[in-house]
């Protein structure tokens, strides 16, 4: 097989025919993706991927307690119902269940500041393997009230997903898939690659080599496709801000010039033996 020539296509979610940030159809215009003849095959992977992160996700229903520590009977414990949060939905959840509370949002800092009500009471959280949504690691913080405020320790953790899956319904060669992923819940129908939450808050994700996957697409011309994303479970991820994706097409054609000239070079060596032969 040569790869006769390669096409390079640069999509920014903000740029959509249609639907949402994580979930559009693309339209291709005059950038048509289109082979030269049956023989041909496309080959298509992921070459860039930029995504903000700037969501939560909430897998199972998670608990953290609220330590009333002047009166200890006052104490109680919230189930935050699983689900995808941003900073602002999940401050706007707390302030429902946290009655007469104030929680400020810092966007310098990616941190949540509480003040308690005014009732004199002195408080403290207790968090259960979920500190890291308001910023604050796993178990007891220090006590507060409300002259004295509480601030997260450290920057919000702004994703807990195991992994990011990019998604496309571009019909593919069946069985002409190249995976480089290594994962139990990989589905070959779909699935353009996958990407592990293993960075730092306010870092963008990018795709590495190990992530890529590529495959053979089965139609010959393409002009629009939908994109879209979800988690590990195949549930949809509500992202906030736009991202980009850069796809690259190459075109792989049968090296029949290289066939032929191994054919005669068959002949050649079968004429020698031939001649050889008659003169032995």
């Amino acid at each position: 097989m040569n790869v006769t020539r390669e096409q390079s296509l640069f999509i920014n979610s903000e740029n959509r025919l249609n639907g949402s940030i994580n979930d559009f159809q693309v339209f291709l215009n005059d950038q048509i993706v289109q082979a030269e003849n049956i023989n041909t095959q496309i080959k298509l992977s992921v070459i860039h991927l930029s995504i903000n992160r700037s969501y939560y996700t909430v897998e199972n229903n998670i608990a953290f307690q609220l330590i009333c520590i002047s009166n200890q009977i006052n104490n109680v414990i919230f189930t935050i119902p699983s689900g995808y949060y941003d900073v602002f939905t999940f401050r706007t959840y707390l302030l429902t269940i946290l009655i007469n509370w104030t929680i400020t949002y810092s966007k310098s800092t990616n941190t949540y500041t509480f003040i308690s009500p005014i009732d004199g009471n002195v408080y403290a959280f207790q968090f259960f393997n979920c500190g890291n949504l308001f910023g604050f690691d796993n178990g007891i913080t220090s006590n507060f009230d409300n002259s004295i405020p509480i601030t997260s320790t450290k920057p919000i953790l702004m994703n807990i997903d195991t992994s990011l899956f990019i998604r496309t319904d571009i019909p593919r060669t069946r069985y002409g898939c190249l995976d480089n992923l290594k994962s139990t819940t990989f589905q070959e129908s779909d699935i353009l690659c996958a990407v592990p939450q293993t960075f730092s808050p306010f870092n963008t994700i990018t795709l590495s080599d190990s992530n890529q996957f590529s495959f053979y697409m089965s139609c010959k011309d393409l002009n629009s496709f939908r994109l879209y994303i979800t988690d590990q479970n195949g549930n949809s991820i509500p992202l906030r801000h736009d991202y980009t994706i850069a796809l690259k097409f190459e075109y792989i054609s049968p090296q029949e010039q290289d066939e032929s000239l191994e054919t005669m070079q068959e002949i050649r060596d079968l004429l020698k033996y031939i001649t050889l032969h008659k003169y032995l």
